[in-house]
């Protein structure tokens, strides 16, 4: 095929620069084609866009997730922190958050270090931080609170054993107050005036009663009534009325000693002469006694707010009735319209009577409720002092600031409002009974400590004698000098130690059998039998001096309530009776008893100290359990049963341990003997009948 010249025709036509106006291209096709291009190119800018955002989203998400991960543990590593270590959380907090940030930035992808990304990521954090940043704030802020608590308590801890310790002293527990009041100011400061206020007082109440319960544990009971007139207002009203029960019923009591002293010194043992006399002088008032005890007193000085003390020193000095006595004015005051001996004529007055007032500036307000003596801040009728009116003078005996003196009824600042005229103690039979216990019971611990004197003493005698005698000496004018030396002029005494004398001068070998033992020990333990009685009757016997010794220092022990006899063995064995649920016999009780107190000396003498009560009930309920020994004695017909033996029916025979030889013998041993008797069954039978 021949090769046309492209060029060469066309030219031969005419050139193209000469037609390209007049050209016309048809370049549809390129057009669309281009177009088709920019498209995909468009739709693929949006998608490598929309791919990107996702990207970085993820990364925002990743990053946000790490960063409240690393805060969660910031945060639970400082809620280790508690009271003060906790107090610069919040510092440190913020600290460690901008350095988890900075590292989540500096380690992350670039797309949360610039741009869209990084704003975002911040956004989140700061949102987030807001939450977490309030959160520990409050813990921080509750943790200040503990602090301060803390610190704040013991201080006042510190302030309330200062008050226990110095109870005696108005000047500390002032001063106790005063630096607890500034430390509470301080502490709720931010609380406002009421709160401060309420939580002082509270610290009040609780240093005064802490002072006041001191005292009575003290057995200072004047002291005691002294700081609740002073400081009784600061007390809640039961707190107020149960104190002043406990002072007055001491006072009481101790006015009760004092008579049953006397009585005592004169009648002895002879208590129906005792009580005789007690019910003659319950039955008035002896107004002049109680107005020597008044006057006399004239000026004592007993501190502050002692009106109410002083006035019922007096009342029980006149022998008056003390459900009259208080250590408040206003309790006294209601104590005596209580007992309808109240009344406003002065004419009425009498030498020996009461006197009322309300006393200017005292800061109480008047009330007409009987409930106001326990108030804090009313007095009832007004009432803040008190005093005893003396007919010889016209001036009122109290006891004020500057002591006790006598003063004018209507001094400045003092308005009279009644009086009060003390009355009888009428004595009831249920109370005549109750002062009959209470003077046998006094009585019983007179004989009781003149009975330990003695023995002291004859102890001391023993032990000399008895020292003497271990090394060699049987003179009885040694042993009787001794005696003189110790008694010394009782009479009574030397009584008693010339039988001791005598007993070491002429010492036997005489040994006491089984039973004899078990006698003198329920006699000893139940204190049937006086030292005196004792050396006697072991004389007579005519046992060794280490006998007498031995027997001697039992019943001292005894009387003493040391030893094994320091345990309350009737006490234990109704704790056992109850247990178990069933009324014990007579000898049932008595063996148990006697079987507790044997493993109590057996144990005191093993271990160095007593066994606990628990241990006792547990020996004297198996001291019930048959079978001892594994001794079994036939029954005398085929069809009778068995018979075993406890411990308790053992040791009232006398016999503290049984065992079964298995050859039909039994091996018995009895108290005081460490070997057995043999003895076949049969015999061991008609040994317990």
């Amino acid at each position: 095929m021949p090769v046309i010249n492209v060029f060469e025709q066309t030219a031969q036509l005419g050139r193209p620069v000469d037609n390209t106006s007049r050209v016309r291209p048809d370049n549809s096709g390129a057009m669309a084609i281009a177009r088709e291009n920019a498209g995909i190119a468009r739709t693929l800018a949006v998608g490598i866009d929309n791919l990107q955002e996702n990207i970085t989203k993820a990364d925002i998400m990743a990053a946000n997730n790490e960063y409240n991960r690393k805060m969660n543990e910031l945060t639970l590593k400082l809620q280790q922190n508690k009271e003060q270590k906790a107090l610069n959380n919040m510092e440190v907090y913020e600290k460690e958050r901008q350095k988890i940030v900075d590292s989540i930035l500096k380690n992350g992808p670039a797309s949360i270090r610039y741009g869209v990304g990084n704003r975002a990521f911040m956004t989140m954090t700061d949102r987030d931080w807001t939450s977490q940043r309030d959160k520990m704030q409050r813990y921080v802020i509750g943790e200040s609170e503990n602090f301060q608590n803390t610190q704040l308590t013991q201080q006042l801890q510190t302030g309330l054993k200062e008050a226990a310790d110095n109870y005696g002293s108005d000047d500390s527990l002032q001063a106790v107050n005063r630096r607890n009041d500034f430390m509470i100011a301080a502490r709720y400061y931010n609380y406002g005036p009421e709160r401060i206020k309420l939580e002082q007082d509270k610290v009040r109440a609780a240093t005064v009663n802490t002072a006041i319960t001191a005292a009575i544990n003290a057995d200072d009971y004047n002291r005691a009534g002294e700081m609740l007139q002073a400081y009784g207002d600061y007390l809640t009203p039961e707190a107020k009325m149960n104190f002043d029960k406990s002072v007055q019923t001491y006072r009481n009591n101790n006015i009760q000693v004092m008579q049953f002293k006397d009585l005592y010194a004169r009648y002895g043992d002879d208590v129906n002469a005792a009580l005789a006399e007690m019910d003659n002088n319950g039955a008035f008032v002896n107004t002049a006694a109680g107005m020597d005890y008044a006057r006399a007193s004239i000026g004592e000085q007993r501190g502050v707010n002692q009106c109410a003390n002083f006035t019922s020193d007096y009342i029980r000095a006149a022998g008056g009735d003390t459900a009259l006595c208080s250590s408040l004015a206003d309790g006294t005051y209601r104590n005596f319209e209580e007992k309808g001996l109240v009344y406003t004529n002065r004419n009425e007055l009498r030498d020996g009577d009461i006197v009322f007032w309300q006393v200017d500036g005292s800061g109480y307000d008047a009330s007409n409720s009987p409930a106001a003596v326990e108030s804090g801040s009313e007095a009832y009728k007004g009432i803040t002092h008190v005093g005893v009116y003396d007919a010889k003078t016209g001036k009122v005996i109290q006891s004020g600031t500057h002591g006790i003196s006598a003063m004018d009824m209507d001094a400045k600042g003092y308005h009279v409002v009644g009086f009060g005229r003390v009355g009888g103690r009428s004595t009831s039979p249920a109370e005549m009974e109750k002062k009959k216990n209470a003077y046998m019971a006094y009585a019983r611990s007179q004989r009781a400590q003149k009975q330990y004197n003695e023995n002291l003493l004859v102890d001391n005698a023993s032990n000399q004698m008895l020292s003497a005698y271990n090394n060699g000496v049987r003179d009885p004018q040694y042993f009787m000098q001794i005696a003189k030396s110790v008694a010394g002029n009782d009479y009574s005494m030397y009584s008693t130690l010339t039988n001791v004398a005598e007993a070491f001068g002429n010492a036997g070998t005489y040994k006491l059998s089984v039973a004899e033992e078990v006698d003198l020990e329920n006699r000893i333990a139940t204190g049937r039998l006086s030292n005196n009685e004792l050396i006697q009757e072991l004389k007579d016997k005519g046992v060794s001096p280490d006998v007498i010794r031995k027997y001697e220092k039992e019943n001292m022990e005894a009387v003493s309530g040391k030893g094994k006899f320091a345990l309350n063995y009737d006490g234990a064995v109704k704790v056992v009776e109850e247990r178990l649920g069933e009324k014990l016999t007579t000898e049932q009780k008595m063996g148990m008893k006697h079987w507790m107190t044997r493993f109590a000396d057996n144990y005191l003498q093993t271990n160095g100290r007593l066994p606990t009560y628990e241990e006792l009930f547990d020996v004297g309920t198996e001291s019930l359990v048959k079978g001892v020994g594994g001794v079994k004695i036939p029954g005398a017909y085929p069809w009778s049963s068995d018979i075993e033996y406890n411990n308790t029916e053992l040791i009232n025979h006398g016999i503290y341990k049984i065992q079964d030889t298995g050859n039909g013998n039994v091996a018995v041993y009895f108290e005081g003997n460490a070997v057995p008797v043999i003895m076949d069954k049969n015999d061991l039978l008609q040994e317990m009948e």
